[in-house]
């Protein structure tokens, strides 16, 4: 199985980055072809200045991203959730990668990534109804509760549901 690690954290040497390091090594050694991508290595343009993201130019490492994500079976996307959603460098790649024609189309037809699966790994300060190490036990437990707002999306292991 060919294996993408994309590494979504504008810092390589977060925790975000041990993370993925310990993904790829986990899955190297299971057998897995594993190759990676940091987004804060690459250099694009942030911003899609055209009517669409299909009409800018792609960039060298845009480029590259996006046959790393064809050859990929499998893709992992590495990082943290602030303020409830991924880091704008993660989307900004999203926008300028993902475009129509290559991760889909917009008329009847065949989706370039669809046999292609994947993961988000997205640490957070978030609990989960349980108290953080050393917490006093008066301090609020869950995000709820933290935030005073519902569930704001984390993944959840069918059987921990």
């Amino acid at each position: 199985m060919n294996v993408l690690i994309v590494l979504g954290h504008p810092r390589t040497d977060s925790l975000c980055g041990a993370l993925a390091s310990a993904y790829g090594e986990g899955a190297g050694e299971a057998g897995t072809e594993v190759r990676r991508l940091d987004l804060a290595t690459l250099e694009f343009d942030r911003d899609v200045h055209t009517i669409s993201p299909t009409h800018q130019v792609f960039e060298n490492d845009i480029r590259r991203a996006q046959e790393l994500i064809l050859w990929a079976e499998h893709l992992v996307f590495v990082y943290p959730t602030w303020w409830g959603t991924m880091p704008a460098l993660l989307k900004r790649f999203l926008d300028r990668t993902l475009t129509p024609g290559f991760a889909f189309t917009t008329c009847e037809g065949r989706n370039r990534l669809s046999g292609s699966a994947g993961w988000p790994v997205r640490p957070a300060d978030y609990h989960h109804g349980y108290p953080a190490p050393n917490a006093p036990s008066d301090l609020p437990t869950t995000w709820q509760e933290r935030h005073g707002a519902g569930d704001p999306g984390f993944l959840r292991h069918p059987s921990r549901a």
